[in-house]
């Protein structure tokens, strides 16, 4: 996990193509907006993005940074017990079947 000031942050890109190839010949960068992530939206970026991973999430990166397991999270929401995660010891990564229902767990 990447440590950045407060929780992280997020940008995005001009989506007019026109503008966007503008951007990055006068900028350098196509950025056109940004906003600073709450320990909310940060935690529930590092789930999903870490569970596209073939490895999933390492418990104790997550641990490290939000003070807390990702199974808790995970848990509450019925994804371990609909057999969709499973908890490797050191990961907690998508099953068989949850990578068939990925829609339903992202």
């Amino acid at each position: 996990y990447l440590a950045w000031p407060g929780w992280g942050r997020r940008w995005w890109n001009e989506k007019e193509p026109g503008r966007y190839m503008e951007l990055v010949n006068t900028e350098g960068a196509a950025r056109s907006g940004g906003e600073r992530l709450s320990k909310d939206e940060a935690e529930l970026e590092a789930l999903m993005l870490g569970l596209r991973l073939v490895d999933g999430i390492k418990k104790t990166g997550f641990e490290r940074r939000f003070g807390k397991s990702p199974a808790g999270s995970l848990c509450r929401e019925g994804l371990i017990d609909r057999g969709l995660i499973r908890d490797t010891g050191e990961n907690i990564a998508l099953t068989e079947k949850g990578i068939l229902f990925s829609n339903e767990v992202f």
